[in-house]
């Protein structure tokens, strides 16, 4: 990676570094001097750090930045809290809109963090060319971002990509209603946090891995995949219960866990729900290489 970091065209500029996502990709990346990132509020005055509201700023963030990549991690919807409707068509399409159009209009490349809920309620590895069946504002949303991604490279000429993002955890994640962090902080505690029924599956994927489909996918696009979308995901579904036995062991819990101690939300599904992600390999060069175990591990010593 440290040479795909370094063989990117600059300045690089990623978008929404002060989330999850972003912030770790702005962190890898910060090796090099000519990687800019924004926030939405002041967090540490670093000189290559813009606070700003892009629904307002995207033009001028781009003509100060005159960046050849941008990664695109700026999304509003994908957690329980965040359920203003008309926000979320605001940030994930009307925002988007402009955002390629200036890229298109500076030449850049073009990454966007695209999300597995384009699918909807299609869960057992689907394919790209899958059709969706939206199941939320957000997942609807999503999709169109992605339409938008296919227009821009497909007939705009612009190098850009979507990447369809599972289940990410790591480093920085949110703990407010994020499995993983709550089962982490309470493991560090000797206990488990309430668990949902034990059968529903995810598809858990490290931050890292997902940093590196970034990298890979601004440094390795191809002209005739402008404008596609990439599932980014390890294949693997995990069950709740292969999940909680993981972090017993990981973390040397003496009990045992127990479900069904807290009420299904409305996106848990019981099956299989992972990704299919053998056109990364094979476009991209990308797959995840950070186990669940070695995740936890790794999540442990933060």
């Amino acid at each position: 990676m440290e040479t795909l970091i370094s063989n990117l065209e600059g300045p690089v500029l990623v978008l929404g570094a002060g989330g999850f996502i972003g912030g770790n990709l702005f962190r890898q990346l910060g090796r090099r001097s000519d990687v800019y990132g924004t926030w939405r509020r002041e967090q540490s005055f670093r000189s290559h750090r813009i606070t700003c509201d892009l629904q307002s700023n995207a033009r001028a963030v781009i003509e100060l930045v005159k960046p050849a990549t941008i990664f695109d991690c700026v999304a509003y919807g994908g957690y329980l809290n965040q359920d203003d409707v008309p926000r979320i068509y605001d940030t994930n399409v009307k925002l988007k809109v402009e955002l390629l159009s200036w890229a298109r209009t500076y030449g850049c490349t073009y990454i966007h963090a695209g999300s597995s809920s384009e699918y909807g309620a299609v869960l057992d590895a689907p394919p790209e060319d899958t059709l969706p069946r939206p199941n939320s504002h957000y997942a609807i949303a999503k999709h169109a971002a992605a339409g938008l991604v296919h227009f821009y490279g497909k007939h705009r000429g612009l190098r850009c990509c979507n990447l369809r993002l599972y289940a990410v955890y790591g480093a920085g994640e949110p703990e407010d209603n994020r499995l993983i962090p709550q089962l982490i902080k309470a493991a560090k505690a000797g206990s488990y946090p309430p668990l949902v029924d034990p059968n529903i599956t995810r598809d858990f994927t490290h931050v890292d891995d997902v940093c590196e489909a970034f990298v890979a996918a601004a440094a390795r696009l191809k002209s005739q995949y402008y404008g596609e979308s990439f599932n980014i995901g390890t294949g693997t579904a995990t069950s709740i219960r292969e999940l909680a036995g993981a972090v017993r062991d990981v973390f040397g819990l003496k009990r045992d866990p127990e479900f069904a101690t807290q009420p299904n939300r409305e996106y848990d599904f019981i099956g299989r729900w992972c990704s299919d992600p053998r056109k990364a390999l094979t476009v991209l060069n990308w797959r995840a290489k950070i186990g669940l175990r070695e995740g936890l591990e790794l999540a442990k010593g933060h």
